[in-house]
């Protein structure tokens, strides 16, 4: 099974992941995101997105999640989504990416994101 990775390290506000090249992935696929590390109370909104021009100006948003703390290492919240539960998904069209972006969130909150891509 092909597998990517990329991940959030104390993302506040604004953050973005690193993309993932997704234009040769094919057929079915899982999106998988672990959030950890938010404190009690605070809020925070992440967005899986896809774009086809390097998030210039073409972006998606495919999935988003809306959290609050406490996340911790011991107690995270897993989410994930499939292919047909996003049927306007750019996987295997041709430069096609993936990034996870941190919408929105408290004034000082920051959390932890890994989204590995499954297929």
């Amino acid at each position: 099974m092909a597998q990517l990775t990329t991940t959030i390290t104390n993302g506040a506000a604004g953050t973005t992941s690193t993309t993932l090249d997704v234009s040769a992935w094919s057929g079915d696929w899982t999106a998988r995101l672990l959030f950890t590390d938010l404190v009690a109370g605070k809020k925070a909104l992440v967005a899986l997105q896809d774009s086809v021009d390097n998030f210039s100006a073409d972006i998606k948003t495919l999935f988003a999640v809306n959290l609050v703390g406490p996340l911790t290492t011991d107690a995270p919240i897993e989410q994930s989504i499939r292919a047909y539960q996003a049927p306007s998904h750019r996987v295997g069209v041709a430069s096609g990416k993936l990034r996870l972006l941190v919408q929105s969130a408290d004034s000082g909150a920051a959390v932890n994101v890994k989204l590995t891509l499954e297929g």
